[in-house]
This record gives structure tokens, sequence and C-alpha cells, in this order.
């Protein structure tokens, strides 16, 4: 394998490749299935994500009309359609005709803050040697006397309009022994490339040396980076012709925020009397930082199953994207009179994998949230980090039947003791006899987490199909952060084979055992009865007794929290805002249950909010003061905010004198007091609207109100009516009305 392009190498693929199709050809439902998959792997339902650069969004788009790509802009009110009008910028498949070239997009590199010139990373055939071409975007032509690079792998930045940093094949000793760059030049616009002054020289032995800019708004900053391998590097501070070398360990990174440095460690560091642990995110005054100063504050803290992910950053606020116990969540964190706050937990799914990328990191709080999971495909969202509510973009249609299909996560003890979990997904109709046909799926290599994301290969060609499918999270990868990482490398990487052996065989010890099984189905009565019977088991160990307890502990909450969402859900259908609002509030539990309640509650909140307010501005306008302050008291133990808010809109009092003794007004109060009582009986939606038109009648006495709101009353009951309901009764608030409508007002 030291040649893998060899001919005794790619002999030996074939053969093995010859065996596995010889195996897979055979299977009855092949052909259905790779016609499906090829399906799958050419649809056009795919996000096109974009990345705001200048006024536009950008996105790079490959499909059956265009093989090699375009590059493409549209607006944010385009994108938010289904089917977005795109503006072509770059056409590689009538660049690559024209030029009679096989060019493949490698990628671009565009000039803050306009990002009207770009240079465009092209190769031959898609190999790691790319062309290097200047771009104007406004034009959308190639720039006639702009900056080339030939065939290379080139590692190059902006300084600023006329001035790069470039790493290439200079010539002679101008590479690594991986055949990166190892110097880093000044290049001027106009002069040779012979002529780029130098600015730093790594060694032969390093990875690669390249130059690299961070700005933001009121800053840039220019580094060099000597990367000696793939996870340890000097970085260097490159001011006024001067390096710096920034005081880190090689394999922490540092990362410019505003006036902050942000430092993400991958061991541990002793700095300033104190020590931080592997996986630990500090901050401090950037200057200070520079200046070699130790005054770090901690921003995340890692635990033995919770680690920091991705850092994203906006105008205003850090999104830690941190994975707890491999599930994703998400943390905003911001400053106010130079300290850091308290960070807020933004919503994610239960066992979701979430990704979120900053919509415009120079001028808004604004970022975009991609999440799935094994039975659900991708969505993207547009939402903010300085409120709540969210924004739904793009969501991929379902690629194969996830309909009764299940998720649950296991831990299981490696040969040495480390617990390592791995998730399973399966039909609920499985049977926990031993016998199912199961693929196990590990990576364990250059710290990345393995996630249960949707992935609809495994899903058509698997679980459709009856299989269980089961991830395991073994050493070697970034579960738990840069140890969990470490701990499989090098003279210890049979560790991660240990795990994964250790969560085979815990799949036919467990047999998908009967607890576990409820649990994964969420059946917790039957959960809480196995808890019990398994407490009582001959031989049960101290395991299985801890194991226990934490399965009745789990399905007494559950229990509990399914009440209270079943709760939630009666007031929901009778439109009951006072119950909904009163479960919500006082719905504190951990429960996946109390995540529901929330949203549903978020949602209603916001419709009964936009309700009561053209309500209440209708009623101002007319000046019926009486009725906004009826609305405004019946909302105020729901949102004493949007109380607050009713009450101070203007109405005047002042209205036309009206003579309740003229005969016309006589007859027209009478005839709508006897249209209301003679009408009772009959459609209480109608009746409701009569009983309201009567009460704004002035001349109405007093008695024959109290009679028309006792109507009301019962009508908005049978109707289950509960904001009409609390408009009565706000109408005579010294009146109990609880005998006409207990099944409402009981719980008051």
């Amino acid at each position: 394998m030291e040649d893998v392009e060899g001919e005794a190498a790619l002999k030996w693929v074939r053969e093995q490749n010859a065996t596995s199709s010889g195996k897979l050809e055979v299977v009855p439902a092949f052909n259905k299935i790779r016609e499906r998959l090829l399906a799958v792997y050419e649809s056009d339902e795919r996000i096109p994500y974009v990345n705001k650069q200048g006024e536009y969004f950008y996105n790079f788009w490959r499909d059956r009309t265009n093989v090699r790509g375009v590059m493409r802009r549209t607006t944010l009110a385009e994108y938010r359609k289904a089917k977005p009008a795109w503006e072509v910028v770059l056409d590689i498949d009538a660049l690559a005709q024209r030029e009679q070239e096989n060019w493949v997009y490698s990628g671009s590199n565009c000039l803050y803050p306009d990002y009207q010139r770009c240079l465009i990373y092209l190769s031959r055939g898609g190999g790691d040697t790319f062309v290097v071409r200047e771009f104007d975007t406004s034009t959308k032509q190639f720039v006639g006397d702009g900056f080339v690079l030939p065939a290379a792998k080139s590692r190059i930045a902006w300084r600023d309009r006329d001035t790069l940093f470039v790493g290439t094949n200079f010539g002679a000793d101008a590479l690594t022994d991986s055949g990166y760059p190892r110097l880093v030049k000044s290049w001027k616009r106009g002069t040779p490339l012979a002529a780029a002054s130098l600015v730093f020289e790594g060694r032969r032995t390093d990875m690669v040396a390249l130059g690299g800019v961070a700005n933001q708004p009121g800053y840039h900053r220019e580094f060099i980076s000597r990367q000696v391998d793939f996870f340890n590097n000097e970085l260097f501070l490159y001011q006024n012709d001067q390096l710096r070398k920034l005081p880190v360990p090689g394999d922490a990174q540092v990362q410019p925020f505003g006036d902050q440095a942000l430092v993400t460690l991958r061991s541990a560091w002793q700095t300033g009397g104190k020590t931080y642990e592997a996986g630990a995110l500090l901050a401090m005054d950037w200057e200070r930082f520079v200046d070699g100063k130790s005054e770090f504050v901690e921003l995340f803290k890692p635990s033995a199953r919770i680690s920091l992910d991705d850092i994203t950053t906006t105008r205003n606020y850090l999104l830690l994207t941190v994975l707890d116990n491999v599930a994703s969540r998400v943390y905003a964190l911001t400053r106010k009179d130079g300290k850091w706050l308290p960070r807020k937990e933004l919503p994610t799914p239960r066992f979701g994998v979430v990704s979120v990328s900053a919509v415009d990191e120079d001028n808004s709080d604004e970022y975009f949230m991609t999440s799935s999971d094994v039975v659900t495909p991708a969505s993207l969202r547009l939402r903010s980090a300085e409120r709540d509510g969210e924004e739904l973009l793009k969501q991929l249609p379902e690629f194969y039947k996830s309909d009764g299909l299940t998720i649950t996560q296991y831990e299981v003890a490696s040969k040495d003791g480390t617990r390592v979990p791995y998730f399973q997904v399966a039909s609920k109709q499985v049977k926990a006899n031993g016998s199912n046909p199961t693929l196990v799926y590990g990576y364990g290599g250059f710290q990345l987490p393995s996630r249960p994301s949707y992935n609809s290969s495994a899903g058509l060609a698997w679980l459709e199909q009856g299989g269980v499918y089961v991830i395991a999270n073994i050493r070697g990868g970034g579960e738990f952060g840069p140890q969990w990482h470490q701990a499989a490398l090098k003279a210890n990487r049979q560790r991660a084979y240990d795990d994964f052996i250790a969560v085979a065989e815990d799949l036919v010890k467990r047999k998908q055992s009967e607890c576990l099984q409820a649990q994964g189905e969420e059946r917790w009565d039957d959960l809480r009865r196995c808890a019990a019977a398994l407490r009582l088991l001959k031989g049960t160990t101290q395991a299985d007794i801890d194991a226990a307890n934490g399965f009745a502990k789990q399905s007494q909450i559950e229990i509990e929290a399914k009440k209270q969402l079943d709760r939630f859900l009666a007031a929901e259908r009778t439109n009951n805002v006072q119950v909904m609002a009163s479960v919500a509030r006082n719905f504190k539990s951990t429960s996946m249950y109390a995540q529901q309640v929330r949203e549903k509650w978020e949602k209603e909140k916001a419709e009964y909010r936009a309700t009561s307010l053209e309500k209440a501005r209708a009623a101002a306008k007319r000046n019926r003061c009486s009725d906004l302050r009826a609305i405004a008291s019946s909302v105020r133990n729901i949102d004493s905010g949007l109380a607050d808010e009713i009450s101070q809109l203007p109405c005047s009092t002042a209205t036309a004198a009206v003579d309740c003794k003229s005969p016309e007004k006589v007859a027209e109060t009478s005839r709508q007091y006897q249209e209301v009582i003679d009408s009772r009986l009959g459609d209480q939606a109608k009746v409701i609207r009569m009983v309201e038109q009567a009460l704004n009648n002035k001349c109405i006495e007093s008695d024959n109100k109290r009679v028309l709101v006792q109507i009301g009353v019962v009508a908005a009951c049978k109707e289950r009516r509960q904001d009409k309901l609390d408009h009565f009764t706000a109408q005579a608030k010294n009146v109990d009305f609880t005998q006409s409508c207990p099944e409402m007002l009981g719980d008051r």
C-alpha cells in the first residue's frame, strides 16, 4: 500500500471489489435498492447552503445540467422562497468548454469587505494542485492584469486589494517534504512573482507554512502559521513587518473576536498560576494577550461527557456548539460593560445533529442552524442570538420510510473499563430475540465525532429492509473532546478496536433487553414495572440495581411529565389559554415532553398575543374603553407585558351623548335584548355575536346586562371559546359564573 496508485495496489482493490460485488449482486432486492440509491445521490433535493459576501448570498451548485458547477448568488428575500431566483456569476462548464480545459472548481477567496475581487482556484481533473486566477464578481470576468498563479498546492490570503500573502512552488527548496509551501512571501500587484518579498521561512520537515488575515469591523490582523503537523503549529502575529509569536501551546487554536482573544485548548495548559483542561475555551483582552499576560476568563470548561464542538461568531455573540453525551447543544455568550454574561442555551432537538453559521458576522446577530437526526432529514432555519423564534428556510424530503423507527442511546464498558456510548436505530417492532441483522458503524479518527445524523443510504438500503443500525462512538473520534481523540493514538490505537468489539459484544449480550426496549419506545409504565422486576432478579449486581434505580427514576419523571403534556394538549383542544400558560409556566422537568410543551406554548402565545392586540387596538380605535380594560385584565395572568402594552393604548371615553329615553332608542334596546333571549338555545356562535353587539349598547339596563352576560358565558362555554369566556366574565367582575361553566371556570 506504500504506492497507492501502483498496479499491485489497484489490482488488489479490483479483486476485493469483485468479491464484494459478487456477494451483493445476488441479493434479490439489489437492483431495486441500487436504482433508488442512485436516484437519491443524483437528486436535486439538496439544501443550497449560502454564505454572505457583500450584498449577496453566494452558493456553488452542481447538478445534471451544471456538471462542473456554477458560482451563483441571490438576496435573502429570494433565498426565503421555495425556488429562489439565482444570478450566475461564474459558469465552470462554460469556462472549461471555452478554454478546452478539464477545470474542476476548488474554491475561492474573496477580498473583504465588499468581496468584489476573488481568487478562484481551478484544478485540472480534480487534483490537489490548482491554478489561481483573479476574478471580478461585479463584471463577472477574470481580471486581465490580475493575480495569477500556476498549478501548485498554494496557500494565499488577501492583505489588501493590491497585496497578497502567497505560499506556492517558487522553485528549488520552496516546498516541505509533504509537498506544501514552506515559504510565505508578500506579493504586490503588477510585479513578477519572483520579486515577492520573503516574510517567513519554515522547515522542510514541517507540514506547511502560510499567511492569513482576520478582518472584523475596526480590526485588521495578519498572521503567519508554521504548521508543524496536523494538530500542532506556531502562530505569529505579523505587525509592522515584525513577527510576534503568540504565547499559547502549539496545539491550541487562537481566534480574534473584536477586542478579545479566544483560545481553544487541545491539551492541558498551566498559565497565570492556573491549570486549564484540554478542551477549554478561554478569553481575554487581545492586546494584553499578545503582550504575554495570562488574565483569562474560562468561557467553557469541558467535563467527562461534555465537549466543545465548534465556535461561531456573530456581531455581538459567541455561539458554542457543544456535544453533551454526543447530543448537540448550542449556547450563546455575549459581553456587557466589559464582562462576559452567563451563557444561555438555545433550543435544539433531543438527539439531533446541529451546526450553526453566522448570516452576517460583521453586522448581524442572526445565524443559520442546520439540524437533522437519523429519522429526520436536514432542515435549515434562520434564528437570532438576541431574541427567540425561528424561520424555517429549507427542509429536505424524506428519502426512505422512517415511520416506526426509534433511536436509543446505550453505553458499554470497554476492555479497560472506559464507558463507550453508542446509538441504536431500529423499528419499534423489532423483537428482543438476538436474531436481528445488525450493521455497526464506527470511525474513531481525526477528532471527528460520529453522530446520529440523517443517512439516506443506511436508511434506504438497511433500516427500511428491517435491519438494525448502530453508531459506535469509539475513542479516536471527537465525541468527548481532545482527550477522547488522543486516547486512541499511536501505541494506544488498539483502544479504538477494543471499543468497537465491546459495542458488538454488548449487542449480543443485551439482545435489546426488555427495560432498554421499553425505554427506547417511551413505554414508561412498562419501564417502571421492568425496573422493579430487575431489582428482584436472582444474581442481581450493584450495576443492575443502579440501572434499575435509573430506570425507575426516569419512568417516574416521564410519567408525570406525560400527564402535564396531556393536560396541555387538552387545554389546547379547548383553546383554554389560561391552563396552557399555567402548565408551561410550571413545567420545569428535564423530560423531552417539557420541550414539546415549551415549543407548543411559544407558538400558542404568539398567536394569542397577536389576536389580543388586534382586538385591543380595535376597541381603542372605537373608544370602547371598558372593552379595552377587560381585554387587558383577561391577558394579565398570561402575559403581563402584553397587558401593560394594551393598557397604554389611547382610548377616550368622551363620546356623543345618547338619549336612552328616546322612543327609537328604547325600541332598539328592547329589540336587541329580546332577540338574544329568543335565540339563546340556537346556534351558540351566533348567540355570542348577538350578546357582544347587545353589550355594546350603552342603554342596556344593569339587570338585563347581567342576563346577557350569563347567556354569553353559557354560549362561550358550549363553544369552548376561552377568549370569549374571559371577555364576558370581565363584564361583570362581581358575579360568580362557575356554575354556568364549571369545566372551564372550576380551576379559577
